[in-house]
């Protein structure tokens, strides 16, 4: 990983990340970054997802695919990294480094100076420097302090001390460093990794404080619970092309074969077929629509019979059906609002923000990327 070489869409950037994925998309290579809403699906399971990396199976074959821009070149301080094979270095564009003091944005009343761009690259006294590298990391420092201001000012919500910031670092990087977090991670500095998880725990206590389950009434909840929205189910599957395949693994399994065995030997699925045919535990949602059903009502512990979809026929056996009770239920559906609410506190931040942009040769401000852009690229105004 490197740093972004090209500033991403906030509109990419989900809240709900447990917590680390958020100020990664913000700061280094991901596929979030690129936003455009598109799904990846696992042939075997039948699962869609956003996540960033995936495991595609097609045929007999597994293919991983991963969205994103892992082989982009980005330049810092005049010194090319390349993402991957066969790229060709970027064409470097340095110019004349402002004076460390001198205010380049002024941002709701707060200045952001040269020398803390410099402190999150960790290039404090570089002469000259690429100007992508500079404008991006200084959009991206824009993005955080707007972020923690709205924060502070919107939702009451304080910043983390350091014993938290310690205990996130621990549980995400354990036996390491800041600095050591900085290298692995692909952040440029060991300032920009505590920028980052600052945002990131502020985020965190924003979402808590929009989870309100009182919001949610008790017809909503019942209404999630009984059409299966927060059910979790903990499933295994066997995927082949025919019925008639199928059928005999079936009778294989009632006849007293191992059901991960003829998974494992059998099965089209050769993501989940290595593991025996687990697909581990999730919402039925993530499977499409026949899969989903089935698991819904199947017998927990027992085969199905085979279930037909577009990728041929399963035998599906769910181990668990975890049903929220009512209260827990109206917790999730609370979370899930916060999610959106928090989406919208995020656009709100950047629509709203009065920005100065002092140093007109950065670009202009817009607030559909959250950064500066040439000003002949800004976003116009909803009308």
């Amino acid at each position: 990983m490197v740093w972004h070489p090209n500033l991403p869409s906030w509109k990419a950037i989900s809240v709900r990340v447990r917590y680390l994925s958020l100020t990664l998309a913000l700061l280094v290579v991901l596929a979030a970054c690129n936003g455009d809403g598109s799904t990846t699906t696992t042939e075997g399971s039948d699962t869609t997802g956003s996540d960033t990396e995936a495991t595609a199976t097609t045929g007999g074959g597994e293919e991983t695919v991963t969205t994103g821009d892992s082989g982009t070149n980005t330049t810092v301080a005049g010194t090319p990294t390349t993402g991957g094979e066969g790229t060709t270095p970027t064409t470097v564009e340095p110019f004349a480094m402002p004076g460390e003091d001198e205010v380049l944005v002024t941002m709701n009343g707060t200045d952001v100076a040269t020398k803390d761009v410099l402190e999150i690259l960790g290039e404090d006294g570089a002469a000259t420097i690429d100007k992508s590298t500079f404008v991006n990391a200084l959009s991206q420092l824009m993005q955080f302090r707007l972020i923690r201001g709205a924060a502070t000012e919107t939702h009451q919500v304080d910043e983390p001390g350091q014993d938290r910031i310690d205990g996130f670092l621990e549980e995400n990087f354990p036996d390491q460093s800041v600095d050591e977090v900085a290298t692995s991670a692909g952040f440029p500095s060991a300032a920009a990794v505590n920028e980052a998880i600052v945002v990131t725990l502020m985020l965190e206590d924003v979402e808590a404080k929009l989870a309100d389950p009182s919001s949610v009434s008790d017809a909503d909840a019942q209404t999630a619970i009984d059409d299966g929205t927060l059910t979790e189910v903990c499933a295994s599957h066997i995927l082949v092309a025919t019925e008639e395949e199928a059928n005999d693994a079936i009778a294989r399994i009632e006849g007293g074969e191992d059901f991960a065995a003829v998974a494992t030997e059998i099965s089209t699925d050769t993501g989940s077929g290595a593991n025996g045919g687990d697909l581990g535990c999730t919402n039925p949602s993530t499977y499409v629509p026949e899969f989903a059903e089935a698991t819904l009502s199947a017998v927990i512990g027992e085969l199905t019979a085979p279930v037909e979809t577009q990728f041929g026929f399963h035998i599906i056996r769910v181990d668990e059906r975890n049903e929220p009770n009512l209260q827990e239920a109206k917790q999730q559906l609370a979370e899930q609002e916060a999610a959106t609410q928090s989406q919208s506190f995020l656009e709100n931040t950047f629509n709203e923000a009065e920005v100065n942009v002092h140093l007109t040769s950065l670009g202009a401000w817009d607030p559909a990327v959250g950064g500066l852009v040439p000003a002949s690229q800004v976003t116009p105004a909803p009308e």
